[in-house]
């Protein structure tokens, strides 16, 4: 089991996690694991790099680690489904990269604080501690995050920037369950989270019978309000509340139309077939 302080590069103060982890689980796993803890929400592509990858620090190539669906784009990377966290750490010399959404490009720096052997029976990974809340998703990598942050603070935005509708946005980003606090950090969730990854989102309680009628990537979306509202896989848990069902029935039912790839209209909008099934099924 290794310690890791992960930080999100640029963050100011620091946004930081430390997390218990095996070494042995796959680089896409502890991709995801990394997503839970810091509070990201599985919506965007990863990467792990030996090497901060926008900086030359050497002669060296840094070695980039892809997940499949990745590599199969853009044709370059190790692959992160056959290479384990420890020898990714191995080959960086005890520090990693981990990039998440290569559009808003959060970095993060991960080091080793200590390792220990693993405990039989023990989780493959737990939060132990962390500072302040993931920035929001899609909010425009850390400077556009900081500058947001500092509008939602009362701070006059640009000319070209309308304040309110940014201070909205962030609040309904932020969710309905998960009211925005920037200087939150919530290592309940975090935790529930980590505990539906490594069970791979099925369980023996009502939450884990409904997430087997989904797809992987569905229980996977669907898991972060799950335990953002404190449902757990828990064998003496109970079924997701009604309403929780309800709330979030358009998004399974658009995701299951989406699976097969669907041609968008001119305009770029779902085609009036997919929206018309998506009402009567909604």
């Amino acid at each position: 089991m290794l310690t890791l302080r992960i930080v999100l590069e640029g963050s100011e103060p620091a946004i930081w996690r430390t997390l218990e982890i095996d070494d042995g689980i796959m680089l896409d796993e502890a991709g995801l694991a990394l997503q839970c803890a810091m509070g990201w929400e599985h919506a965007h592509l990863q990467a792990f790099h030996s090497d901060p990858p926008y900086e030359r620090r050497g002669a060296a190539d840094p070695i980039t680690w892809y997940e499949e669906r990745s590599r199969w784009e853009i044709g370059i990377g190790e692959p992160q489904e056959i290479t384990t966290l420890g020898q990714a750490l191995n080959a960086a010399d005890g520090e990693l990269y981990f990039e998440y959404d290569f559009g808003d490009c959060w970095m993060h720096k991960i080091t080793v604080e200590s390792q220990r052997a693993k405990a039989r029976d023990e989780a493959p990974y737990r939060v132990m501690d962390g500072q302040l809340r993931a920035p929001l998703e899609d909010s425009g990598g850390i400077h556009g995050w900081q500058e947001k942050l500092s509008i939602f603070r009362g701070a006059p935005a640009p000319d070209f920037l309308d304040a309110q509708h940014i201070v909205d946005w962030m609040h309904w980003r932020g969710g309905r369950w998960n009211p925005l606090d920037p200087a939150e950090f919530r290592r309940e969730v975090a935790n529930l989270r980590l505990d539906m990854l490594a069970a791979q989102f099925t369980g023996g309680n009502g939450l884990g019978r409904w997430f087997e009628t989904m797809e992987p990537e569905l229980r996977r979306a669907l898991s972060v309000p799950a335990a953002q509202i404190g449902l757990s896989l828990d064998p003496a848990g109970g079924a997701a509340p009604p309403w929780f069902v309800e709330l979030l029935r358009p998004f399974a039912v658009l995701i299951e139309l989406c699976s097969e790839p669907v041609k968008l209209t001119a305009a770029g909008w779902l085609p009036p077939k997919v929206v018309g099934e998506l009402l009567d099924r909604a």
